[in-house]
């Protein structure tokens, strides 16, 4: 909305110039408002911005030639001239025609003009390549669509471009032409204030650009800055095609020219490329392009969604590959850890709706640039699920209703999850089978079964917004995932596992934080508590012989004898029982250098499996819980 009041502005403001005795006539070329010989649509347009707008409040580009720079030759010099230079250099619908005597033969002004002063009317004359700014093409892998790059390397700033790009005829199309980054972050964000792009059909294409219309804004020196991303469609048979600048595209024809921040333009040097329209090789692919028809879009999105979670489209394998999506289960990978989980497809609906997301390379068709697996080529023993708390409600001869606690614990904020399970026999999954706990911000979330195994997923799709806050040092409630018990049957495990393959893919357990970053979390299969084994009496922060002699009071109790705070506890050889073996085990350990005890010891921690410990608390719940002061 600036540019647009500061555009009308400058419509209402005007510089007129009266005829005076100072500026004889002179033969001149309208549009030749820098003086060098030549009519170039976009050196010459920078030159007159810096005219009428000169940057930072300073003196403007002087003007040899008032008539030369009055393009629209109504006698005034303002923000209409330029746009009129424009539309003559890059015409939409037709040509468009330049006042006499235009811009090719000098001559005077016909029935005079504001005047000219210093101007010299020479023959636009080939001025040689700057050796240090180059401008060159470079092609991508081979296949039936080959990308290609405009690079740039300048080692001053640069205001302005224009520039051709020819190919031969019948053999490869340009199927999309792009700014690149170097280009489109200009203006914070907003790209060049002109982009100007013109299709040849069968010839090439050109392109002219103005970084800032007040010149606030330059290219600045770099070393191979992508200005633009070509694609090509091979539509020959596969050979070896060569690419080039040329300055013979349209009419006029557009030149091969940069101009520097002062206005002044020059030719740069350029470097051709040749691009290879044979089969990509195996393993090319562009990430995120799952349906292969080289646009990211919602399309990719469904299709990912459908492969790792089907259901809300029918289930069926990735689309056959087409162009260079040769690996589409490559493509869906869009965090870049070799494995396709809910995070990839979050990531994706983020990059898609939210911004500010950049999604790795290859971006055209090319190879993983690396096969790291981050976030699953190890535990992170920071991120916990624990799927044990439970209750059982129902008569043993009838059909029971059992609700398992899914708890997480985790240092960052959370995304989303997806948790592999097996259940135990004589269980099978209730209607319905998952309730999100209170707080729980899950936009998106399923369960898929397959026999026995169950993949459970959720996740956040509001941009911005958690699924969960962190809980570095306690167990949140996530969901309750209800389940139903066969008459007589005793409760079997829910076992937590590190992958599942449920319906034809294998689903990873993961918790993503908001960076859409895996992590493969450690399993907690026993009461989730916290303990420390052998310290029997919670009185204290570790074991000593009154830990054995506390035991030893629950089995032979006596008028003195206290309740157990923590069975875990007490269960110091960990074989899920409470008998005589576990005081003898902790005096052998304290007095007779027996065995160390099994974790967690000496410091608290999580029981790592489910015995008969547990098992009985399932059954009583009215059993004494874990509350060890020791342990936060």
């Amino acid at each position: 909305m600036t540019k647009i009041r500061l555009l009308r502005a400058l419509v209402l403001f005007t510089a007129i110039f009266a005829l005076s005795p100072l500026f004889a006539q002179l033969d001149f070329l309208r549009g030749d408002v820098d003086g060098d010989g030549c009519v170039e649509a976009i050196a010459d347009t920078i030159y007159l911005l810096g005219n009428l707008f000169p940057p930072g409040g300073g003196p403007g580009n002087p003007l040899l030639c008032l008539d030369a720079a009055d393009i629209n030759a109504d006698l005034v010099i303002n923000i209409g001239d330029p746009v009129l230079l424009l539309q003559w250099g890059f015409p939409v619908g037709g040509p468009v025609s330049i006042s006499a005597p235009g811009t090719i033969t000098c001559g005077p002004a016909p029935g005079g003009g504001i005047g000219c002063a210093a101007y010299v009317c020479n023959p636009c004359a080939a001025q040689p390549p700057d050796p240090d700014v180059v401008l060159s093409l470079s092609a991508g892998v081979p296949g039936a669509v080959v990308s290609v790059e405009v690079l740039l390397d300048t080692d001053e700033a640069l205001s302005g471009l224009s520039l051709g790009v020819c190919h031969p005829t019948g053999v490869v199309d340009p199927l999309l032409i792009v700014q690149g980054t170097a280009l489109s972050s200009l203006n914070g964000g907003g790209g060049p204030d002109i982009f100007l792009l013109q299709q040849h059909p069968g010839e090439g294409w050109s392109v002219g650009v103005v970084t800032s219309l007040f010149l606030a804004e330059v290219l600045p020196p770099a070393l191979g800055a992508p200005i633009l991303l070509v694609d090509y469609t091979c539509s020959g048979a596969p050979l070896n095609v060569p690419l080039d600048f040329c300055d013979t595209l349209g009419t006029p024809a557009v030149p091969i020219s940069a101009t520097r921040a002062n206005g002044i333009g020059f030719v740069p040097t350029t470097v051709g490329t040749t691009i290879n329209c044979g089969p990509p090789p195996p393993g090319s692919f562009v990430r995120g392009d799952i349906s292969g028809d080289g646009v990211l879009d919602s399309t990719d999105s469904a299709i990912l969604e459908q492969f790792l979670f089907p259901g809300v489209l029918p289930f069926g394998p990735p689309p056959e590959p087409v162009g260079c999506d040769l690996v589409p289960n490559q493509s869906g990978d869009i965090n870049d850890n070799e494995v396709e989980t809910i995070a990839d497809l979050l990531m994706f609906i983020a990059y898609l709706d939210c911004g500010g997301i950049t999604i790795p390379g290859p971006s055209s068709c090319g190879d993983d640039p690396d096969e790291g697996t981050t976030g699953f080529d190890m535990i992170d023993d920071e991120y916990l699920v624990s799927a044990f708390s439970m209750s059982i409600t129902g008569p043993p001869d009838g059909v029971r209703a059992v609700d398992v606690s899914l708890r997480i614990t985790s240092p960052t904020t959370i995304k989303a999850v997806s948790l592999g399970l097996l259940l135990g026999s004589e269980l099978s999954l209730a209607s319905p089978p998952l309730t999100m706990a209170p707080g729980v911000v899950a936009d998106f979330f399923g369960v898929l079964i397959d026999g026995n195994f169950i993949s459970v997923a959720a996740g956040s799709t509001t941009c911005g917004t958690p699924m969960m806050p962190s809980s570095p040092f306690v167990l949140s409630p996530l969901a309750t995932l209800h389940l139903e018990l066969a008459p007589f049957a005793i409760f079997p495990p829910v076992e937590l596992i590190q992958e599942v393959s449920v319906l034809g893919h294998v689903r990873r357990t993961t918790i993503v934080d908001e960076a859409f970053q895996d992590h493969q979390p450690f399993f907690l299969s026993g009461a989730a508590e916290r303990f420390a084994r052998g310290n029997a009496n919670n009185f204290d922060a570790f074991v000593d012989i009154a830990d054995p002699v506390y035991v030893l009071g629950h089995l032979f109790p006596n008028p003195t004898s206290l309740p157990l705070g923590c069975r875990d506890a007490a269960d110091s050889n960990n074989d899920g029982l409470l008998n005589i073996a576990d005081p003898i085990y902790i005096l052998a350990y304290l007095f007779a250098s027996g065995p160390i005890m099994p974790g967690p010891y000496p410091q608290c921690g999580f029981d790592q499996d489910i015995d008969g410990i547990d098992v009985d608390f399932f059954l009583n719940p009215l059993l004494p819980q874990c509350d060890t002061p020791f342990c936060p």
